[in-house]
């Protein structure tokens, strides 16, 4: 029974991380930096899910995966802007 409460907590805040890194992304202008942070909970917390259900996450990963990404990309932008 703990077992499957701590599996479904380490779900629910990966979704809920998952969640905020996409309100952090839709402000004006991004929170580029905080919804990275959140973006690479969500992926170690999707993974260790997996893992512990024994379940593909796949299809999740590879939306943080794809966010990350683009976080990443307004990162680089943002920085250049600076220099």
């Amino acid at each position: 029974l703990l077992a499957q409460l701590l599996s479904r907590m380490t779900r629910d805040i990966g979704d809920y991380f998952l969640t905020e890194s996409k309100r952090l992304l839709d402000e004006n202008p991004p929170n580029n930096s905080a919804a990275y942070h959140r973006l690479s909970w969500t992926h170690k917390l999707y993974e260790r899910y997996g893992k512990m259900e024994r379940v593909s996450m796949r299809r999740e990963l590879h939306e943080v995966n794809q966010l990350l990404e683009e976080v990443e990309e307004g990162l680089k932008s943002s920085s250049d802007e600076d220099d």
